[in-house]
């Protein structure tokens, strides 16, 4: 507690009594404030002046507690949000502490979306018409939700809380309701979320092969998932114009060879290697590509 560099870490640990208690609440250091609103002892009076804390970051961990009451959380909650969009950018020779802290201010509403509660999932149902998504998908996570539950959460309006929803009970997903889910899905451009490469969903053959021409370039790549898929089908999409879809449909067993081989030299280069993985590319075929890829003779 005395060494500045360990200070923060060892905030959880101590025992509060009113003189500890008075030193870390009035501590310069953000961190060692925002650690000290996540102690389980902390008294009810000091978590309540730490919900008004200047440091956002702070704020957040309390909203994040269990015995904060509901009317402290939903400031906290609108505070956030609001001194957030008003901060202004700090000045070009501000030092690095300043710099670090207007990140973890601007950054705090993320921090409540994203705030994943274990004491909500131990007992999720009190919190599943909660109005903060944090509080909704830490309770998608719990596998102990009753059916009626679950379909409510299925059909949340924040995505995060149905895909959440989805990958806990996945049996529990009708295919109307998983063909719902994955129409609504959006799929991020800036970076790679889970729900873009995990098959959490099942479809029956039947809906698989009405994707095949359905106008949705997702669903559409979802048909080769069928492993009786009619070589007509494969073969339309093989021809698909968005490489998502003939990626998927490059090694599927019921693919014609001629499509196989035309995918071989695809513009994109990732459906050219699933083409070139196909377990059904025929071996001399296979022989003739290992030259050419770099990697005949060894």
């Amino acid at each position: 507690m005395a060494d500045p560099v360990t200070r923060a870490g060892a905030v959880i640990h101590a025992v509060l009594d009113a003189d500890t208690l008075q030193e870390l609440a009035g501590d310069a250091d953000s961190e060692v404030r925002a650690e000290l609103a996540r102690h389980p002892d902390l008294p009810p009076s000091v978590r309540d002046a730490l919900a008004v804390d200047p440091a956002l970051s702070v704020r957040v961990n309390v909203f994040a507690r269990p015995d904060t009451p509901e009317h402290v959380r939903a400031q906290i909650h609108t505070s956030v949000h609001e001194l957030s969009l008003s901060m202004a950018d700090p000045s070009p020779d501000a030092d690095d502490e300043t710099v670090l802290q207007w990140y973890q201010d601007v950054a705090a509403p993320t921090e409540l979306r994203i705030l994943r509660l274990q004491w909500v999932t131990a007992d999720p149902l009190p919190h599943i018409d909660s109005p903060y998504v944090s509080f909704r998908v830490s309770a998608a996570v719990s596998k102990a939700l009753p059916a009626d539950a679950v379909a409510r959460l299925l059909d949340d309006e924040e995505e995060i809380v149905r895909l959440t929803m989805a990958r806990t009970a996945p049996h529990l997903v009708d295919p109307a309701t998983a063909e719902n889910i994955e129409r609504r899905y959006r799929r991020r451009d800036k970076f790679t979320f889970w729900w873009d490469y995990e098959e959490v969903l099942t479809f029956p053959s039947e809906a698989l092969r009405r994707f095949a021409i359905d106008p949705e370039p997702r669903l559409r790549s979802f048909a080769p998932r069928d492993p009786n898929l009619p070589s007509e089908l494969a073969e339309k999409l093989a021809s698909d114009p968005e490489d998502r879809v003939r990626r998927a449909v490059a090694p599927h067993r019921n693919l014609p060879l001629p499509s196989l081989f035309r995918l071989l030299s695809d513009s994109s280069e990732h459906v050219a290697e699933a083409a070139g993985a196909s377990p059904f590319l025929p071996v001399e075929r296979m022989e003739w590509l290992l030259p050419r890829a770099g990697l005949w003779p060894p």
